[in-house]
C-alpha cells in the first residue's frame, strides 16, 4: 500500500526545494553556508545542526502517535515494531546531535564521559567509532539501497516484488521506501558526492553537518511514510471488521 498521491507530491516537491536551496546557497553564498554549518558551542548549535533536530522532532511525534493509534489493529505487527525502531533512532539521533541539550542548558560534561569522549561532550557517538562511523555507514547504505536503488528498480519493473512469499516478501513491503522518497534520499546522495567536487562544494554541500541534515530529512520522510501507510492499513482492517461483524451477529 502506497501513501496518497498528495503525500508523494509534497515529499518530492519539498525535497527538490531543499536540494535547490542548498545548491544555490552553496554556490552564491558559500561563506554564509559555512557559518550556518557551525557545530555545537555554548549558546546552541549552528543553523544546519538545529535544522537536523528540527526535522527529527516532528518525525518522533508523528511516529509515536501512529504507534499509539494503531496498537492492536495491525495485520503485520512487525511493521509496528519497525516503525518503533525508527522512532527510537530519531530520538537517539536528535539527542546525540545536540549532546542531549548540553549546549543549550550549559551543563558540564560528566567526568566519566569527559575521560572517554573525544570532544568532551555529553553523548555516546564520540566515544568509539562503533557508535559513530559504523552506524553512520549502515544508515548511508540503507538510504542508497532502500531509498534510491531498490525503489527505482521496482518503479521500472512495474512494482515487481523481489521476494514472492514468506516473511521476506512482507518485510520488503515495509522496509523499501516508497518511490515518493527518492528525492529525499537523493538529497543525501548529493551531499556525499559533494565531497568529491571541486571548489567550495566540499566545505558546503559535502560538509559532515550537511550530510547529517540530509540523513535527518530522509529519516523524517521515511517515518512519515511508514506512519501514513500503517494508519491506512489499520483503517482498512477496522472497516473490514465493521463490515464482518453484522454477518457474525446474524450467524449466531
Amino acid at each position: 500500500m502506497q501513501p496518497p498521491r498528495a503525500f508523494g507530491a509534497t515529499a518530492i516537491g519539498s525535497s527538490l526545494a531543499l536540494l535547490t536551496l542548498v545548491a544555490l546557497a552553496s554556490a552564491l553564498a558559500p561563506d554564509a553556508v559555512r557559518a550556518a554549518l557551525a557545530t555545537d558551542r555554548p549558546g546552541g548549535a549552528g543553523l544546519v545542526e538545529n535544522a537536523t533536530v528540527l526535522f527529527l522532532v516532528p518525525a518522533v511525534a508523528v511516529g509515536a502517535t501512529t504507534l499509539w493509534a494503531t496498537r492492536g489493529r495491525l495485520r503485520v505487527p512487525a511493521a509496528g515494531w519497525w516503525l518503533g525502531l525508527w522512532v527510537l533512532a530519531c530520538v537517539t539521533f536528535a539527542g546525540e546531535e545536540v549532546s542531549w541539550g548540553q549546549w543549550f542548558a550549559g551543563w558540564g560534561t560528566p567526568e566519566f564521559l569527559a575521560r572517554v569522549n573525544q570532544q568532551q561532550e555529553t553523548n555516546l557517538h564520540n566515544i568509539t567509532p562503533w557508535l559513530n562511523h559504523k552506524p553512520h555507514a549502515l544508515v548511508e547504505v540503507f538510504i542508497a539501497s532502500c531509498g534510491v536503488l531498490l525503489p527505482v528498480w521496482k518503479a521500472t519493473h512495474g512494482g515487481a516484488a523481489l521476494f514472492r512469499r514468506g516473511w521476506l516478501a512482507r518485510a520488503e513491503e515495509w522496509v523499501i521506501a516508497p518511490p515518493a522518497l527518492i528525492g529525499a534520499a537523493l538529497l543525501h546522495v548529493c551531499t556525499k558526492v559533494g565531497v568529491w567536487l571541486p571548489g567550495a562544494t566540499r566545505t558546503t554541500i559535502g560538509h559532515p553537518e550537511m550530510q547529517e541534515m540530509a540523513i535527518a530529512w530522509f529519516f523524517a520522510w521515511y517515518v512519515a511514510a511508514l506512519s501514513v501507510r500503517l494508519r491506512m492499513v489499520a483503517s482498512v482492517a477496522a472497516a473490514e471488521a465493521l463490515v464482518a461483524s453484522p454477518s457474525a451477529v446474524r450467524g449466531t
